[in-house]
């Protein structure tokens, strides 16, 4: 096709010249796009393609015809044969019909198999559903009905469903002579005919349980394939099995935008902006067959030059659309939303302004300004509707495929002063769960934010009891992704006082996982927010926090100056401007944080400023902070080879750490864990080995118990090493498999490079 053909024939055109020039290659997604029916150009396109298809010998009758090549869809036909089909039927061989008014044995199943379908429109449902049928219609008793309620004329509920008999009993060869004038003539004239046959009903289209109900056919053996936008809950109460439809894999997606081209020569001339391409296009069918349209509309469009188009969030969707015509993904997606309720509607938008990618139902409760109870009917509405799905198995939802451009679009257009309240009652969610989070995993360490006043009586949500805490790291891990979004959402919104607090709270996170970027972006952001709420107190505390990160990272001259400026803001403090007197241990926790950097720069100067720390925090009365003073003196004692003075102060660190009050019967495990494996290096320093295994193997099972996984990696490090001394094998091949298996959680690199050393020395375990 030439380029003035293409202007000439249009977008629709372009649409039947790639079905044409790839055989009927692209017959199932061009289905799959055209069922949506965004407009009456759509239907009439979709109507001159029905017959395109490759129809099965034979099968006559209205059942659109299926695509010649489709991809995917394995697990959902085989979900389909084991409903629809009678057992005989699935190996190949047509089963016998039932015969008419056979009795059915008690227990016996019903003798119509209902598959209700669902998904998001362009998802290729109709595709699917045509593909189905046309491959198993000589099972059933002679031609499948075939009726689609969209096409029907509208009316009231009684015209529609009179309308839809009326078409049955038409293609089970009723003249109209013999059409009773009623919906209950016609109900039981329809129930006659269809006793006699084990007839294959597909309904397309359906918006209601009534729709279903009305076509059940009464003979034995009969099945009903339903289509439709939403997810019916009362289908699933008649018997039906439920499928929804979900975005094709990449690599189907890979196969479908080549066969879509038709040109395999450009799919292999830019692999990667293929991949890209694909990726783009979020595994929707309608997605990709526009991207197959545009590519055919414009030959000197090349794959990069549509993916560095596509990959500007802001304008995919438009790039998703046939220029100049009402053919696009947004417009797919715009039908869905379209039939929505209002409250579902609504919240539909707000979601869509979201900070991170996912929410549960309290986080849409507070987008949406709703009752808990009114946002699971919302988030359900929309789940039924396939516009959003679950994420994880923690109650999580995110939007399906690129339904969320649409979502934000949606929002966008909203009152300005609406959208800052949306964001302003997420914020605050985020900053009380967090504050909850903490409080269930630090005990009452010293932390600036005033708790009391935050929560006041709010319950501690989901982190209470014996478990409290491992739920609460759980979470914190678990919404990473959300919790950064939300802070950095926060400091663009200009709510220093909610980027301070979720700063402070998100160390809770930080302590037990080493995400030390994280960690380094949030407390830099914190810091700077703290000081323009006017908060020194804060300002130091912070800075000192993530001072800490940042002498990991090496960062040792910014380190210094975040210790310097807490240096300088307890000065602030100790004048009253932050009231000192509630906060006495808030110097001693700089002098520690002051100690680590030494420990990197001074080591001598470090022994001095715990050994200061340790006094202060001993005056306050701080028995967790004379605790943690005492574990890292120790560990800089032994640095500077003193162990019996370092085993010494280890020693007292463990007492420490597991008589603490405020956190549970058994202490602060997780320090003690970690006192514990310093109290191992030190005893492997004075030589006696054999209690050092013994500290280290303690240490393991505490961090284990507190899920401290980067703290108990580097402990089974030191025992890979010792079995390994000790000519252990397989002692030394478990623990290093245990210490790779925990730094692959936090993203460690060290995860790569101990797998790299077991398969060099052990190949036989691969």
């Amino acid at each position: 096709m030439t380029e003035s053909e293409l202007t000439r024939v249009g977008a629709g055109g372009v649409m039947e010249w790639v079905i044409g020039a790839a055989g009927t290659v692209a017959v199932g997604v061009l289905m799959a796009v055209l069922s949506s029916e965004v407009t009456d150009g759509w239907k009439r396109l979709k109507t001159r393609l029905a017959g395109r298809g490759e129809r099965v010998a034979g099968s006559a009758g209205p059942v659109p015809a299926g695509a010649a090549y489709f991809v995917d869809r394995e697990k959902e036909t085989a979900l389909a044969d084991a409903t629809l089909l009678p057992p005989a039927g699935r190996g190949g061989a047509s089963g016998a019909a039932g015969s008419a008014g056979a009795v059915r044995p008690e227990g016996a199943p019903p003798p119509v198999a209902m598959l209700a379908i669902s998904g998001l429109p362009g998802m290729g449902k109709s595709a699917f559903q045509s593909r189905w049928v046309n491959a198993n219609r000589g099972r059933f008793s002679g031609t499948p009905v075939y009726v689609n309620f969209e096409e029907l004329p509208g009316g009231t509920r009684t015209a529609r469903l009179s309308a839809a008999l009326t078409e049955a009993l038409q293609q089970l060869e009723v003249g109209p002579n013999h059409l009773p004038a009623s919906l209950a003539g016609l109900t039981r004239l329809y129930r006659r005919e269809s006793e006699r046959r084990r007839l294959l009903v597909v309904l397309d289209e359906i918006t209601e349980a009534a729709q279903v109900r009305a076509l059940l056919p009464s003979g034995p053996g009969s099945a009903v394939l339903a289509a439709g936008p939403s997810r019916i809950g009362e289908l699933t109460l008649m018997g039906a099995q439920p499928l929804q439809l979900q975005p094709l894999e990449p690599e189907h997606g890979l196969q479908l935008l080549t066969h879509l081209v038709r040109d395999g020569s450009r799919i292999r001339a830019e692999p990667e902006a293929a991949r890209q391409a694909v990726e783009f296009c979020a595994g929707l069918p309608v997605a990709l067959g526009i991207v197959g349209a545009r590519l055919a509309m414009e030959p000197r469009l090349t794959l990069r030059a549509l993916v560095a188009e596509l990959s500007d969030e802001e304008g995919r969707l438009e790039g998703l659309s046939i220029p100049g015509e009402e053919l696009g993904v947004s417009a797919v997606i715009e039908m869905a939303y379209g039939r929505l309720p209002a409250e579902a509607a609504r919240l539909y938008g707000r979601l869509g302004l979201l900070p991170g990618p996912r929410f549960d139902d309290e986080v849409a409760a507070a987008a949406g300004g709703l009752r808990a109870p009114a946002a699971r009917r919302a988030l359900a509405t929309l789940e039924s509707a396939g516009l959003v799905e679950a994420a994880d198995g923690h109650g999580r939802r995110r939007f399906v495929s690129l339904v969320g451009l649409h979502a934000r679009a949606r929002g966008t257009a909203e009152p300005e002063a609406e959208r800052n309240a949306a964001l302003t009652r997420v914020i605050r969610h985020y900053v009380r769960r967090v504050a909850q989070a903490d409080r269930a995993v630090m005990g009452t360490r010293l932390r600036v934010t005033d708790h009391a006043e935050l929560l006041g009586d709010v319950p501690p949500g989901p982190f209470a009891g014996d478990g409290a805490k491992s739920a609460a790291l759980e979470w914190l891990h678990g919404e990473r992704a959300e919790l950064l979004a939300v802070h950095e959402a926060a400091a663009a919104a200009g709510d220093h006082r909610a980027v301070w607090q979720l700063a402070e709270g998100l160390t809770a996170l930080f302590l037990n996982h080493r995400y030390l970027q994280d960690w380094t972006a949030t407390g830099l952001r914190g810091v700077e927010a703290a000081a323009r709420d006017g908060e020194p107190a804060a300002e130091a505390r912070l800075a000192a926090l993530t001072s800490r990160p940042l002498t990991d990272l090496d960062r040792l001259d910014e380190a210094q100056a975040l210790l310097e400026r807490a240096d300088a803001r307890l000065s602030d403090v100790c004048q009253g401007h932050a009231g000192y007197a509630d906060l006495p241990v808030l110097r001693p926790s700089v002098l520690e944080f002051t100690g680590r950097l030494w420990d990197r720069l001074d080591p001598p100067r470090a022994i001095a400023t715990y050994e200061a720390a340790l006094a202060a925090y001993r005056e306050a009365g701080e028995e967790r902070g004379a605790a943690i003073a005492r574990y890292l003196l120790g560990r800089a004692l032994d640095a500077a080879g003193r162990p019996a003075e370092a085993a010494e102060a280890l020693r007292a660190a463990v007492g420490g750490f597991e008589g603490l009050s405020g956190h549970g019967p058994r202490g602060d495990r997780r320090m003690a864990g970690r006192a514990r494996a310093a109290a191992g290096d030190v005893l492997l320093h004075l030589g006696r080995r054999a209690e050092a295994q013994e500290e280290y193997l303690a240490a393991a099972r505490l961090l284990q118990a507190e899920k401290a996984s980067h703290y108990e990696a580097a402990v089974h490090e030191k025992l890979a090493a010792l079995a390994r001394e000790d000519g252990n094998i397989s002692g030394h091949r478990e623990h290093l498999a245990r210490a790779a298996e925990l730094y692959g959680k936090e993203g460690n690199p060290r995860a790569a490079e101990l797998r790299d050393e077991l398969r060099r020395l052990y190949p036989e375990a691969e």
